[in-house]
C-alpha cells in the first residue's frame, strides 16, 4: 500500500475509530471543539450525529434513517416541481377542470396565488444565491447554486410562517460544503478499498462500515442531506429570523431601554456578560451608544459564517456542534470575538474604528485562537479573570491623525518655503502664485461638493432604511434596521461637522451598504 493510499484510508480509519467503537461519541465531542475534523473527512457525518440526524452506532439504523429524511425531502422536491401551475401541468389542469382558476384572485387556495408565492420566494433567493460566496470557485458551479437555491426554497415554503430570510442561504451553502467535501474524499476511499481488499475486506468488520459509509456518502443525495441538517440546524436559530419577533417591539440601546425580541434579549444577555468579562470594553461601547444587535445580528443568525474564510468557519462550527446545549457555544465566541479585537478598540476609543473591526472583521491567524479563548470563557462560566487595563493612545482618534498629518505636512511646506533663498522667493512670478491659489480654491470647492453629495446620498439611504423598518402604523418592525439607519446618521454628523474627512468616511458608509 503507497503512502497516497494510507492518506486514503485515513477517511474509514477515523470513520471506524469514532462512529462504531464510541457509542457515546465523547472522543468526537473533545475533537470537534480541540482541533476539528478538517484531516479525518467525517466532519458531515459528525455534523450530523451533533444535530441529531443519526442516533445509535454505525449500523442498518443509519441507513433507515438516513433513507427516510431523504424520502421526506424528495416528496417536497416532487410537490415542488409538480405545482398545478407548473408549465408542464397547466394545460392538463385546464383540460380536466370545470372552473380554470383565476390568476387575479386573492384566495390563498387558489393554485395560482400559491405559484405566484413560489415564484416570488425562487426570486429572492436567486438574487442571494448569485452573491454566495463568490470568491469561492465551489459556489459559483451552476448545478452547486441550483441545489442550495432549492432547498431554502423548499424549507421556505414549509416554514411560511418563517418566510425565506437573507442568511438562510448562507447556512445552507456551508452545509453542503462540508457534505461534498466529505463525498471527494470517500470517492478515493472507495476506490482504494476496491482495489486492494476485494474479497478479504468484505470478509472482516470493515464489510458493514464499508456499506454504511457507501450509502451515506452517496452524491446524488447531497442535496437531500443538506436539507436535513439545515431544517435541524434551523431549530436552534429559527428565533433570530422569525419575523414576529421584530414586531411591536423596542429597541435596547445601553442606556437601559426594555427590549422584546428574542435577538434583541441575547445581545442584551452577552453585553450584561461583557460587563463582567471587560468592563472597560462595556463601558466605551456603552458610552459610544453602539448596541451588540447593529453586528451581532449578522453574527448571530449567520452563525459567524461571514467573519471568516470558509475553512475557518468549517472549525468554527465543529466547536458550535460539537458543545451541543443547544448551540451554547455560540455566545462563548461571541465574547471571544470582541476580546480578540479589544487592544485596537481600547486604544484608538472611537466610534468609526470600533465599527469598522465589528463590521469588517479582520483576519485571524489561526482561528483556534478564538476557538480555544471561546472554550476557556465556557470552562469560567462568569467567573472570569480581570483583563488587563488599555490605556488610550494619547490624541490618536482617527480625525486627529488626519488632522496631524495634514499640519505636519503644511508645516514641512512652510519650511521648505522659509529655507529658500529671498532672492529666489522674490523671483517667483505673480502668474504662478496665482495658479496655485486657483488649485486651492478649486480643489476646496471640489471636496465641498463631494461631501455635501456624500451627505445627500447618506441621509436619503437612512431614511429609506427607517421607512422599511417602520410599518404604515408606525411601529418599529425591524429594529436592527433602525439601529443601522441611528448608526449611518451618526457617522453623516461627524461628516457634516467636518469631524469625519469625506475620503475616510466612505469606508465606513461601505461597511452599511455591504451588509445589504
Amino acid at each position: 500500500m503507497t503512502e497516497t493510499d494510507i492518506q486514503t484510508t485515513n477517511q474509514l480509519d477515523c470513520f471506524k475509530k469514532f462512529f462504531v467503537f464510541d457509542d457515546g461519541y465523547s472522543s468526537l465531542k473533545e475533537v470537534g471543539i480541540n482541533s476539528g475534523f478538517d484531516t479525518m473527512d467525517i466532519r458531515s457525518i459528525a455534523w450530523r450525529i451533533f444535530l441529531g440526524a443519526l442516533h445509535g452506532v454505525c449500523g442498518n439504523g443509519w441507513i433507515k434513517e438516513t433513507q427516510q429524511q431523504r424520502n421526506k425531502y424528495q416528496i417536497l422536491v416532487d410537490k415542488l416541481e409538480n405545482g398545478p401551475i407548473r408549465e408542464k401541468n397547466l394545460k392538463k389542469l385546464t383540460e380536466e377542470s370545470d372552473t380554470i382558476p383565476d390568476p387575479l384572485s386573492i384566495n390563498e387556495q387558489n393554485p395560482w396565488c400559491q405559484h405566484f408565492n413560489e415564484m416570488d420566494v425562487e426570486k429572492r433567493v436567486g438574487v442571494d444565491i448569485l452573491r454566495l460566496f463568490s470568491e469561492y470557485d465551489f459556489f459559483r458551479n451552476d448545478q452547486v447554486r441550483e441545489h442550495i437555491k432549492r432547498v431554502c426554497v423548499i424549507y421556505s415554503l414549509e416554514h411560511s410562517e418563517l418566510q425565506y430570510n437573507q442568511g438562510f442561504h448562507e447556512l445552507v451553502g456551508v452545509l453542503y460544503y462540508c457534505i461534498s467535501r466529505d463525498i471527494q474524499s470517500w470517492k478515493g476511499t472507495k476506490e482504494v478499498m476496491d482495489n486492494l481488499m476485494k474479497d478479504e475486506f468484505k470478509e472482516n468488520i470493515n464489510a458493514d462500515v464499508y456499506k454504511v459509509m457507501s450509502y451515506i456518502f452517496d452524491e446524488q443525495y447531497m442535496e437531500h442531506d443538506a436539507y436535513t441538517m439545515f431544517d435541524l440546524l434551523m431549530h436552534s436559530v429559527t428565533d433570530f429570523y422569525d419575523p414576529n419577533e421584530t414586531r411591536n417591539s423596542t429597541i435596547e440601546s445601553p442606556d437601559g431601554s426594555a427590549t422584546h425580541t428574542k435577538l434583541m434579549i441575547k445581545c442584551d444577555k452577552l453585553f450584561k456578560e461583557l460587563e463582567k468579562l471587560d468592563n472597560q470594553l462595556y463601558l466605551h461601547l456603552k458610552y459610544e451608544g453602539i448596541h451588540l444587535v447593529i453586528f451581532g445580528t449578522r453574527w448571530l443568525r449567520l452563525l459567524f459564517d461571514r467573519e471568516f474564510h470558509v475553512m475557518d468557519v468549517l472549525n468554527v462550527w465543529d466547536a458550535i456542534f460539537a458543545y451541543g446545549n443547544n448551540l451554547e457555544f455560540v455566545d462563548y465566541l461571541f465574547l471571544a470575538m470582541m476580546i480578540q479585537i479589544r487592544e485596537p478598540i481600547l486604544e484608538s476609543s472611537q466610534y468609526s474604528t470600533t465599527m469598522m473591526l465589528f463590521m469588517k472583521y479582520p483576519d485571524i491567524k489561526d482561528i483556534h485562537d478564538v476557538i480555544n479563548l471561546a472554550k476557556e470563557l465556557a470552562d469560567k462560566k462568569g467567573d472570569y479573570d480581570p483583563l488587563p487595563y488599555i490605556k488610550p493612545l494619547s490624541g490618536t482618534t482617527l480625525t486627529q491623525k488626519v488632522m496631524e498629518m495634514g499640519t505636519k505636512q503644511r508645516a514641512q511646506k512652510k519650511q521648505e518655503e522659509f529655507t529658500v533663498p529671498k532672492h529666489v522667493q522674490e523671483d517667483r512670478s505673480i502668474v504662478e502664485q496665482q495658479q496655485e491659489q486657483e488649485k486651492v480654491e478649486q480643489q476646496k470647492k471640489k471636496e465641498e461638493v463631494e461631501t455635501n453629495e456624500l451627505v445627500k446620498q447618506r441621509i436619503k439611504h437612512s431614511i429609506q432604511l427607517l421607512s422599511s423598518s417602520i410599518n404604515n402604523e408606525g411601529v418599529i418592525s425591524d429594529p436592527s434596521g433602525v439601529v443601522e439607519a441611528l448608526s449611518e446618521l451618526k457617522l453623516v454628523n461627524a461628516v457634516m461637522n467636518g469631524l469625519l474627512p469625506t475620503e475616510l468616511a466612505d469606508g465606513y458608509f461601505n461597511i452599511f451598504d455591504k451588509k445589504e
